[in-house]
Order: C-alpha cells, then structure tokens, then sequence
C-alpha cells in the first residue's frame, strides 16, 4: 500500500522576497508574513566569507503568517544571508 500526500492551497501564492528569516542559536526560524502561501527550496546559508552550507530542509511550505523553525547542528550564529529558490528564481535574504 502506497500512501501520497499531494499539496493543495486554494490562496494565491505568495511573494518570496516578503520571507522573513532569523538565526537563533541553534535554529533557522522562518516567517512568511504575506498573505498567500510559499514553496521554498534550495535552502543555503552562507557565512560572512562566503561559504554556503546546505540548511537540509528539503522543500519548506509556508502558509499565509505562519513560522517554521529549522533546527541546525553546530548552531546557526556564523551564517549572514539565506539564500533559496522559489520555482526557477533564486533570492537572498540577510539573517535577523
């Protein structure tokens, strides 16, 4: 037996660069304050000289004013920007 789980939204999709993004101690809490819902994917974190560690989220869905925590090993307190893909466009965002 093979079960599926099919995501369906029925708002619009939201805007990506609306994403909010902190980094906590040992997490990476995101926040999508907009009024539609959000696919995230390709998930980075990139530290002040430049190097990108994956943040090993996988595809991360953000409704409408909700917030996810992402918890990451060795702490999250060297990482500057978050970078990540909504469908084929790649943003940035500098950590809070």
């Amino acid at each position: 037996r093979l079960r599926y789980v099919l995501s369906m939204f029925a708002a619009p999709e939201g805007e990506p660069a609306m994403l909010q993004a902190a980094a906590e101690k040992d997490a990476l809490t995101l926040t999508n304050p907009g009024h539609g819902w959000l696919k995230l994917h390709g998930l980075r974190l990139v530290t002040p000289d430049g190097r990108a560690d994956d943040a090993n989220a996988g595809v991360v869905y953000l409704l409408p004013g909700a917030t996810t925590r992402i918890p990451l090993e060795g702490g999250a307190a060297q990482y500057r920007t978050l970078s990540y893909n909504v469908g084929q466009n790649a943003y940035t965002l500098d950590l809070r």
